[in-house]
């Protein structure tokens, strides 16, 4: 019981903590607006790196796209061998029964940061799925922003929340985009992580996309991290599952490239013949299985 106890003072003063932080941040903000429209100086911000072309803004009609402009953006990580582990828990085989599938419609979805998605208009579509909750994740959002860049209107990219309230992903480019956090890691492995955009956010109000995605691809959970790329018909090529913002198995861009240049995807071959066979369970999808805890 004393354990437990314990246990309980840590997460509360952890919390305490995380309203502080939060609080100071939500001021530094404030002060900066008010610099800005005042005509001050805001505090300057770190360097940017080398900027590729101008990422376009959504059309008339919808929220505006997300910019690189001044924002201390990462680097796409070098590839790195995956460990073993990571080998026999993400590695996608040719004869996975969610390759080939058609994807479900993207109709029930509400946007924003930019204009509607839908599989199957001719244009490849990259989706991943992101939550609130799980801040160690958002390097996802800020590495596939990078990748997009090479395929600027060639692919589309989109995330779809995992969140349950549509204030969630309404204010999240608003609250996050060139957000700075200190006590994350980078994809690229430096030592904090600036989190970015530049695609749209869809909200899934009632669940029902995340369901049909579930039962398409035979899975147990479609969850945060979980990046799939559908091609111009609408039939799923490929997934992986990204790791707090890294993709251990490092294929996704080459797969995009061969996609768009009618080469054969790279293939794992056929899965052991001892698998472990998933489960169908329904698992809460905005937790990271990664990590110990959502809250940082």
């Amino acid at each position: 019981m004393e354990f437990l106890k314990q246990a309980e003072d840590y997460v509360k003063s952890l919390e305490a903590k995380i309203e502080r932080l939060e609080k100071e941040n939500a001021a530094k903000d404030q002060e900066i607006r008010r610099l800005s429209v005042a005509g001050g100086k805001a505090p300057a911000a770190a360097a940017p790196a080398a900027q590729p072309a101008e990422v376009p803004k959504a059309a008339e009609g919808g929220a505006k796209k997300a910019g690189l402009e001044g924002i201390n953006r990462i680097n796409i990580p070098k590839y790195r061998e995956p460990t073993e582990q990571e080998k026999e828990t993400l590695t996608v085989y040719e004869d996975d029964a969610a390759l080939g599938q058609k994807a479900p419609a993207m109709k029930s979805l509400k946007w924003f940061n930019g204009d509607a998605v839908e599989f199957g208009q001719g244009k490849p579509v990259v989706i991943t799925f992101f939550s609130k909750l799980n801040k160690g994740d958002f390097g996802t959002l800020s590495l596939l922003s990078e990748i997009s860049q090479e395929f600027l209107g060639k692919v589309q990219f989109a995330g779809v929340s995992r969140d349950g309230e549509e204030e969630d992903v309404s204010k999240f480019a608003g609250k996050y985009h060139g957000k700075h956090f200190d006590e994350l890691t980078s994809p690229d492995g430096n030592a904090g992580l600036t989190v970015y955009m530049t695609f749209p956010l869809a909200f899934d109000e009632s669940g029902n996309f995340n369901a049909q995605l579930k039962q398409v691809m035979k899975k147990g959970t479609v969850g945060v991290g979980m990046t799939i790329l559908v091609d111009g018909e609408g039939n799923i090529r490929w997934y992986e599952q990204f790791v707090r913002g890294y993709n251990p198995m490092n294929q996704l861009t080459a797969q995009i490239r061969n996609l768009l240049e009618g080469k054969p995807l790279i293939s794992n071959g056929a899965a052991p013949a001892v698998q472990v066979v998933e489960e169908s369970v329904d698992l809460p999808d905005d937790v990271d299985p990664f990590a110990k805890t959502g809250k940082y």
